[in-house]
């Protein structure tokens, strides 16, 4: 009898056991919006600077970092395939493979979700390789309106429209307010959490359509992309719709981390990168007014109303400062849709993802290929009866070969072995700063230039044959101005340049030493790039050849 007692508990515990214990509801992940936009073809940095910017395999590290923590989702904004409306000729065929390889790159590697349409996808005709958004241009196959997207447990609408200024062979372009407004409602319909506006257009341009069309979350400026010193490290509310625009040529990459669980507009929640970017901001203006205000409290005249202002203003600061130090993070409160915003910056520090460095080494060795080959029959032009032709540095070494020594000790006798470590040498955008006489009468083009590769002493003094044959100073240029630098040496290749500091370089014992003397004592060159590269620092992320 007693044992009856036991059956319920044991049945009890059986169906306790063996029942599954019910799991947890899936909490939704924020989405983190990466934005690039105005690539124009670039896919990397030449290198050449101290600090360069923007790189394609960086650029897909960072965001394949970010979708273990998030859902992604991935836009450019347009002008993704070349570097104009006209590249030279020349390199019709490289430009062509560079954005057949960009083009990859995005679709099957980056998945990129959304594409505007700017001018500069129409360099070599209307084929539309990526599909775009645009709603207010038709007459182009591959061209669509607006669409949604399933990111994760959210629903997220993506339009888009190009400038009223567009024009392509074969489009016909209508209002892209008239558009956009068509596509927020068709988009709304649909119930979505959010709306993601593609505009290839300058910012004037963007706020007309936001002041006129309620319902957008987030508008993207893609044209008129600005240099990354230029960039705004916040984004700009207009109504209730948050404006953003990266760094052109993928110089700076927006990423916007969203959390969508609540209604109403997106609230800007701050977060680490923007209150850093906004802390620099204030220590400047803090520290500048620390050292202004006792001056001015020194002052005979001194106007103590104006002082107490500038007092006031800097405790303002400074507690604002405090603030943003202790905390960052600023979320709404619970109900209230959020984000934080960050510029960021592709420095040569951040890591490459391995796949897409040996999709740009294919890339050249197969550009440097075709460039060769298309090349090869076409040789430089024949100078103007009279005028001189280029002949290398063997000819130069005959009467003065301790210049030619003094030349070897310098950066400019390796600059054609820098392109072959990456197999550049071929590359339309390089080798012309790495030869001498590039495209010039009677110096070299991409299939002759054997006898001229490195920056000889042509490229300085000018073209030799004449001066070769009758050894006057005056069939020579032998004080060459700066304006033969600056061709190479600019703010895009050689960000330290500075003429009498590099001219210290490059003459000394053997070449030109009274001039040297003549310069004198004082910062080189070379200091002033390895101060840059300091400065820049010299860590290269994992798995990036530089």
């Amino acid at each position: 009898m007693p044992h009856k007692l036991y059956y319920p508990f044991i049945i009890l515990a059986f169906v306790t056991c063996s029942s599954s214990p019910s799991k947890p509801p899936k909490l939704p992940k924020p989405i983190t919006l990466f934005v690039t936009a105005e690539l124009q073809g670039h896919m990397e940095p030449c290198g050449c600077t101290t600090d360069p910017l923007g790189d394609i395999a960086r650029t897909a590290k960072l965001i394949q970092e970010s979708s273990t923590m998030s859902d992604v989702l991935f836009i450019d904004a347009g002008s993704t395939l070349y570097p104009g409306l006209h590249p030279a000729g020349k390199s019709s065929e490289q430009e062509k493979l560079k954005a057949k390889t960009l083009t990859s790159i995005l679709t099957n590697q980056l998945d990129v979700a959304a594409v505007g349409l700017g001018p500069y996808d129409f360099a070599y005709g209307g084929d539309v390789l990526i599909p775009r958004l645009a709603g207010n241009v038709s007459g182009l196959s591959n061209v669509s309106s607006h669409f949604v997207k399933s990111i994760g447990t959210h629903k997220v609408g993506i339009l888009g429209a190009t400038s009223k200024n567009f024009s392509a062979k074969g489009a016909t372009v209508a209002s892209p307010i008239e558009s956009t407004k068509a596509s927020v409602a068709a988009l709304k319909a649909q119930k979505v959490e959010l709306i993601v506006a593609v505009l290839h257009m300058p910012r004037e341009e963007v706020a007309d359509i936001v002041r006129a069309v309620p319902g957008i979350d987030v508008a993207i400026a893609g044209q008129n992309c600005p240099e990354p010193k230029d960039i705004r490290d916040t984004a700009q509310k207009l109504n209730d719709t948050w404006i953003l625009q990266p760094a052109n040529r993928g110089q700076s990459v927006v990423k916007m981390q969203l959390s969508l669980e609540g209604k109403g507009p997106l609230v800007d929640a701050v977060g680490k990168h923007a209150a850093d970017a906004k802390i620099e901001s204030l220590t400047t203006l803090i520290d500048k007014l620390r050292i202004q205000i006792p001056e001015w409290q020194k002052s005979a005249d001194a106007d103590a109303t104006f002082i107490a202002q500038k007092q006031q203003e800097l405790s303002q600061m400074q507690e604002e400062r405090k603030q943003l130090q202790e905390s960052p993070l600023r979320k709404p409160a619970a109900g209230n849709r959020w984000f934080t915003f960050s510029q960021m910056r592709i420095k040569k520090s951040l890591a490459c993802r391995p796949d897409i460095v040996e999709a740009k080494n294919n890339y050249a060795k197969a550009a440097g290929a075709a460039n060769v080959l298309a090349g090869k029959d076409e040789k430089p032009a024949t100078p103007e009866k009279g005028k001189a032709s280029y002949v290398g540095m063997e000819a130069c070494e005959d009467c003065h070969d301790e210049a030619v020594e003094f030349w070897k000790t310098t950066k400019h006798a390796n600059a054609w072995a820098t392109l072959e470590k990456d197999n550049k040498q071929f590359d339309f955008e390089c080798i012309g700063c790495h030869v001498t006489g590039w495209d010039k009468p009677g110096g070299s083009n991409i299939g002759f230039n054997d006898e001229l590769r490195n920056v000889q002493c042509e490229n300085c003094h000018g073209p030799g044959s004449i001066h070769a044959e009758d050894s006057k100073p005056s069939s020579i240029s032998l004080h060459p101005e700066e304006s033969l630098c600056v061709g190479c040496h600019n703010a895009k290749h050689s960000d330290t340049f500075e003429f009498t500091p590099y001219l210290r370089d490059v003459t000394g014992k053997g070449h030109a030493e009274a001039f040297r003397k003549k310069l004198g004592d004082g910062v080189t060159g070379l200091q002033l790039r390895t101060a840059g590269l300091e400065k820049a620092g010299k860590l290269i992320g994992e798995s990036c050849p530089k």
